[in-house]
């Protein structure tokens, strides 16, 4: 803990760090308390920090920690927009090669093109103390002309093989894919409803599927599915394969949606679901739904956040029974707006198994000491999931009232028992998660 505790105090002293919070305070002041926002990005040993205050990005490498030379320890650039963004940053998002940078906010996104590094420390451009970086932003025209609608999610496509598509998941409910190379063309769109949308609504306005928890509230990629292509009637060809990235949905009101995404053809898959959830439960598991995650474990597992701070951890079963998969294929595709005439053939639908479920200490509390004192309101807010990037069964809760780190160990007994073992064999049930609050940002008052 006092190797920890040493290497943090050295972080904050640094200058850019004093220089963040003493920019920064005054405009954190005036946000709203609920709001958790994800304003930095470490990438393999280097720290990238949004700046609100100045609209650009401080880089600075984790690894100068360790010198001893305070004058080398203490190097920084700051990497400014061609073209800043002219909307709330809330969160940056790296892709897979590192090489572009997403910063968004509730009503656009940017992109930055990182430049070239070289020199003895391996800097941007050198080691410039301010570099220029190229920027562009994404569906500028879309989001021009729809007013009213709001980003829930914003992620990089897994399956693109330049590494450029950016998918996001908006207010309207539509899961667009862009190319960013072609910022203002979607590569494919893929409406959530058939419901019919006001553009132009004001967000602060509430509709009447809104409060039913009908529409998406966010979305994760889950791992790639091959599709085979109907055979043609008597043919005995090989039939052609397509590779999909399902993008797992959930609604407001629990539900699970299953959209499968192909950025190469733009190739037009029907929706599934909702999944269906084992054990039932009569409120679908919370009616608040904010957030969900796909883990890179094996089994998959599904994460799924309320607004009231609990977590749902989930596994993803395949279909087994081919009757019921089929009876479960045609009620999810009656909803989609596309009809079941596609080239390829329909992938099984999964069922959700609910492990575990677990609720967040949003703030410390005690007794109270006074019997008559006002008891406040319960304290919600949404919660963002991050995962770690070393343990894939560990992921990271942000809100507005801290962080919280979970690790499900379990995941890797039920991989034995169910995958590896020949034997039938029980549900772990003695093994649980693990939750620690590394931050509170709500403490007891005063």
């Amino acid at each position: 803990m006092a190797g920890v505790d040493s290497w943090r105090t050295c972080l904050n002293n640094q200058k850019f760090v004093k220089n963040l919070a003493e920019n920064n305070s005054k405009d954190s002041k005036q946000k709203l308390r609920n709001l958790a926002k994800s304003l930095f990005v470490v990438y393999d040993s280097d720290l990238y920090v949004w700046d609100s205050y100045a609209c650009h990005i401080v880089y600075f490498n984790l690894k100068q920690l360790l010198l001893e030379d305070k004058e080398k320890q203490e190097r920084f650039q700051t990497l400014l927009c061609t073209d800043a963004p002219r909307f709330d940053v809330e969160c940056l998002v790296f892709n897979r090669t590192g090489n572009y940078l997403a910063v968004w906010g509730q009503t656009g996104i940017t992109v930055i093109e990182l430049p070239r590094r070289w020199g003895k420390y391996n800097d941007y451009e050198g080691g410039k103390q301010c570099v220029q970086c190229k920027s562009l932003n994404v569906a500028e025209h879309y989001f021009a002309g729809h007013n009213g609608v709001r980003l829930l999610t914003v992620l990089w496509h897994p399956g693109s093989e330049t590494d450029s598509h950016i998918a996001f998941l908006t207010s309207d409910n539509t899961l667009s894919i862009y190319n960013i190379q072609e910022p203002n063309i979607p590569v494919q769109v893929i409406k959530l409803s058939n419901a019919p949308q006001d553009i132009n609504q004001s967000p602060t306005k509430v509709s009447f599927p809104a409060v039913l928890g009908e529409y998406a509230a966010s979305f994760d990629f889950g791992p790639p599915v091959t599709l085979k292509k109907k055979q043609r009637p008597y043919t005995k060809t090989e039939t052609a394969s397509v590779t999909v990235w399902p993008a797992y949905i959930v609604r407001g009101n629990g539900d699970v949606l299953v959209a499968y995404t192909e950025v190469s053809r733009g190739t037009k898959f029907p929706l599934q679901g909702p999944l269906i959830m084992q054990p039932p439960a009569e409120d679908n598991y919370g009616v608040d739904a904010c957030a969900i995650s796909c883990l890179e474990t094996t089994p998959t597992a599904l994460i799924i956040a309320t607004g009231e701070g609990r977590l749902h951890h989930c596994l993803l079963i395949p279909a087994q029974d081919i009757e019921d998969m089929t009876l479960q294929s045609e009620a999810s595709f009656a909803e989609s707006s596309i009809t079941n005439s596609t080239k390829y053939d329909h992938p099984s639908e999964a069922s959700i198994f609910v492990f575990e479920s677990v609720e967040l200490e949003l703030s410390l509390a005690t007794g109270r000491v006074d019997p008559y004192e006002p008891v406040e309101e319960d304290f919600t807010c949404p919660i963002k999931i991050i995962k770690d990037a070393l343990a894939p069964d560990r992921y990271h809760c942000l809100h507005a009232a801290g962080v919280h780190t979970v690790a499900l160990p379990w995941i890797e007994e039920y991989y034995q028992q169910y995958f590896l073992s020949e034997e039938d064999a029980d549900v772990p049930e003695n093994l649980e998660c693990t939750v620690e609050h590394l931050v509170c940002t709500k403490p007891l008052p005063s």
